[in-house]
């Protein structure tokens, strides 16, 4: 718990840095330092440690057979490393990837379900191994990092390298930025690099350790059942954690936060330390996750002191969880120059709000294992929150405090999830992405029943845990990615060939001022090589020369070209009022590329370059 204190205190003084001084050398060895000098301290105070036990021999062929498995995998997956254009890590693995993770997780939970199981060196090391493998895939695959929003915030964090800070300064992703930035500074490794590889790091080696330290000292399991309560984490897919972006860690930070309450709880002033520096990290990250994990603190809180209250107390602070996410998006409607919220209609936006929650594929032509598979993932988040809660009420799990506040962030999210998804348009966000915030909150409600439901099901036959939930646990694996069997259609990731057409256009056009139309995932290369400052700024026209966000003035032709039509006279404006070319970039997978080729000749075009993959109009 120590470690975690520490690590929110990081966090947010890091982010006060940011907002004051700014990150610089300097700045970032002097706080590196003084933490260095708290964890020595505090480090030999605490009494949660972890005493390793001896390995039994046979228990140690098992965790061995377990690391070498999970090994084997990663050097799978790293022969799969590719640069071309992919939408998921599947593509580059064969079923029998799954078969061999399902033996490995079996092995793992079989020795930990052993009556004998203990918390030993080796049971660490094979937990950690396995939970590396679980939420890395993505990141040895794709050789140019997996997802959009990464490059958007690697190119901040470049600049903030470059400038100490980002003005006007904004309230969001702070804890992110200042924490990569500080790393940089301090290693002198690439932002690219600490940024993709923070996350997954973070995840791999504090779930095996907070786990179980919260669940052994807080949750007051056995030695064994805690063991087997960190691999059954496993049992639903928590995406955020397979990538860096500030709601994911933020995300991390509320797994953290529900695992160590109870221990937190009745730690006293270390406690209470613990859970407030860590949802004030949590804020200074992203406050969608954060601003719940701050109130629920203090409800906690208040119901410590006030045990008597706590009928009256829970429904208020779930009030003000739901209210407190509206008022977020509010406010920054009132900054926009918008009303607080809009009802356009009552019905419709009830519609919306029960689609957050339904089923949102079409798995009716698939085949009927398809269908069940996905049926169950659907079905297995609903399960985790009803059981969970049911178990921790019916066989009273924990303390009333830690059960009372769960249920406060449960239903507090979920009124916030209703505000959003009935009151809230967000302004600069394209229509099809609207719902985009509700459904993030609606994917992290299980994370708050996740230890209510891993404590309840270790209750069934060994047999049943060692058969039937490494099967979930690899049903898990598979939907933690995206998937790419004909039900899903996701988008593809960034390629040597978006790169390649980046650099061309960057180095032909070098003199010039230039605008690309292209679909997310090419502006994103541009962003990735460009970085935030080389702005197009004229009389006529004031824009990026990639089309990264909705409030630019070349984002509706962009999408036009893209989806509509290429109209030779509409690029040749543009081109005026730029002052230079204009570059449409198609790749060969975009749904409308030969139709778009078709509109070219007709468009005539003053010059045609073609790539690996992917074709380039240039316009003057």
């Amino acid at each position: 718990m120590i470690a975690v204190l520490l690590w929110s205190i990081f966090v947010c003084s890091a982010s006060l840095l940011y907002v004051t001084v700014g990150i610089t050398f300097f700045s970032s060895l002097a706080l590196t330092a003084i933490m260095g000098v708290l964890f020595y301290f505090f480090y030999s105070k605490t009494t949660f440690k972890i005493p390793f036990a001896p390995e039994k021999i046979v228990d140690r062929v098992f965790f061995l057979l377990t690391i070498v498995c999970d090994f084997f995998l990663a050097c799978v997956a790293w022969y799969g490393r590719t640069d071309a254009p992919l939408r998921s890590p599947w593509s580059q693995i064969h079923l029998w990837f799954f078969c061999i993770f399902f033996i490995s997780t079996a092995l793992l939970v079989f020795t930990l379900t052993r009556a004998h199981a203990r918390a030993t060196a080796l049971a660490f090391v094979a937990l950690t191994t396995h939970i590396g493998l679980f939420f890395s895939v993505a990141l040895i695959v794709f050789r140019y990092g997996y997802a959009y929003d990464p490059i958007i915030h690697q190119a901040a964090e470049n600049y903030i390298v470059a400038h100490g800070k980002i003005l006007p300064l904004q309230p969001f992703y702070i804890g992110q930025y200042a924490i990569v930035s500080a790393l940089h500074f301090i290693s002198r490794a690439p932002v690219w690099l600490i940024d993709r590889l923070l996350l997954p790091i973070l995840t791999t080696l504090s779930i095996p350790f907070i786990g179980y330290i919260g669940f052994k000292n807080g949750w007051k399991l056995s030695e064994r059942n805690s063991l087997i309560a960190i691999i059954l984490l496993l049992v639903i897919p928590i995406s955020e954690f397979t990538f860096t972006v500030p709601y994911n860690i933020a995300a991390l930070y509320a797994l953290w936060w529900i695992l160590l309450l109870p221990l937190a709880i009745d730690s006293e002033i270390i406690g209470a330390a613990t859970l407030f520096f860590l949802a004030a990290a949590a804020v200074v990250t992203h406050p969608l996750i954060g601003i719940p994990l701050l109130i629920g603190t203090i409800a906690a809180l208040i119901i410590k002191k006030f045990p008597t209250g706590q009928k009256i107390i829970a429904p208020f602070a779930a009030l003000a969880i739901g209210c407190g996410l509206a008022a977020m998006f509010g406010l920054y409607r009132m900054q926009q120059g918008l009303p607080f919220f809009q009802i356009i209609s009552p019905l419709e936006s009830l519609k919306n709000f029960i689609w957050i929650f339904s089923f949102k594929y079409d798995a009716s032509t698939a085949r009927s294992a398809i269908q069940l598979l996905y049926g169950f993932a659907y079905l297995l988040p609903f399960a985790v929150i009803f059981y969970g809660f049911w178990c921790a009420f019916r066989d009273k799990i924990s303390t009333p405090i830690t059960r009372s506040t769960a249920t406060v962030l449960l239903s507090g999210i979920f009124l916030g999830i209703f505000f959003m998804s009935t009151l809230i348009s967000i302004p600069n966000i394209s229509s099809h992405e609207q719902n985009e915030f509700a459904l993030r909150l609606a994917s992290l409600l299980p994370v708050f029943a996740l230890p209510f439901f891993v404590i309840a099901i270790q209750k069934f036959n060994r047999y049943l845990l060692f058969l039937f939930f490494p099967l979930v646990i690899t049903t898990s694996f598979y939907f933690l990615y995206p998937t790419i069997d004909g039900i899903t259609h996701p988008g593809f990731n960034v390629s040597a060939a978006d790169l390649a057409i980046v650099h061309f256009i960057e180095t032909k056009s070098a003199h010039e001022p230039h605008v690309v139309l292209s679909n997310q995932v090419l502006a994103a290369a541009g962003l990735r090589e460009r970085g935030f400052e080389k702005n197009i700024e004229n009389p006529l026209i004031n824009t990026y020369p990639y089309a990264i966000g909705v409030d630019q003035p070349i984002y509706p032709l962009t999408q036009k070209i893209l989806f509509t039509e290429l109209n030779g006279e509409d690029a040749r404006t543009l081109a005026h009022d730029v002052g230079g070319p204009v570059y449409v970039a198609i790749q060969n997978y975009w749904f409308r590329a030969n139709e778009i080729a078709t509109e070219a000749r007709a468009a005539k075009p003053t010059a045609v370059y073609k790539f690996d993959g992917a074709t380039v109009y240039e316009f003057r």
